[in-house]
């Protein structure tokens, strides 16, 4: 009884001392075990902290370049804009370089009536030039401009020193800011077209010699 009693105590303590090497095992690995799994979740959400910086910086990066573009983009439509502003001065010279253009002249010896002309220059009381216009066997059509060519109708281009000032579509004009000195204004008939009438091969026109003081 003795001797079982010694063996079953032994047993029991040694079943203790067992137990006991058991629970401090787990208690020395346990830590660890948790230090680990709590490094790797660690390690997990640096990763995801880290994909998910690296996700906003690319965003941030793609949203710069598509900003840049949105720039580049507008500045090139800024470009666009100053190009079409070109292009209408351009339109602009063309349109000066038309006026300036000489179009063929058109015959009146088979008009009916020969168109003729007569020029006057009465000083203004303030200052300039009021021009008056007289032709006959014509009138001054404006609303048929650039139109076909109708018989005894049309309208006048005013020159001052060979240079072309204007058209003219009635019989008067007013002329100022001349320079000192003897001017030579003239004036012809012209048809729809533009074109100069002409008979017996000389310009149905008047000119006149202005002295300004």
């Amino acid at each position: 009884m003795v001797k079982f009693y010694k063996t079953h105590v032994r047993a029991s303590y040694l079943f203790l001392l067992s137990d006991k090497a058991l629970i401090l095992a787990l208690c020395l690995i346990g830590p660890q075990c948790a230090f680990a799994g709590s490094e790797e979740t660690k390690s997990v959400e640096m990763q995801h902290d880290d994909n998910a910086h690296n996700e906003a910086a690319h965003s941030k990066v793609e949203h710069g370049d598509k900003a840049h573009g949105q720039m580049k983009h507008d500045e090139m439509k800024h470009d666009e804009m100053k190009h079409g502003q070109m292009k209408h001065g351009e339109m602009t010279h063309d349109e000066m370089t038309h006026a300036n253009m000489t179009h063929a002249p058109v015959d009146v010896s088979d008009w009916p009536a020969k168109p003729t002309l007569t020029l006057t220059a009465q000083k203004d009381t303030m200052a300039g030039w009021n021009l008056h216009i007289e032709p006959t066997n014509f009138s001054f059509a404006p609303e048929h401009v650039n139109t076909a060519n109708v018989v005894g109708e049309g309208h006048a281009h005013l020159y001052v020193d060979g240079d072309k000032i204007t058209r003219l579509y009635s019989g008067w004009f007013y002329l100022n800011n001349l320079t000192p000195g003897t001017h030579t204004v003239t004036v012809t008939l012209n048809a729809n077209d533009h074109g100069e009438l002409v008979l017996k091969g000389q310009a149905v026109s008047a000119s006149i010699e202005i002295i300004q003081k």
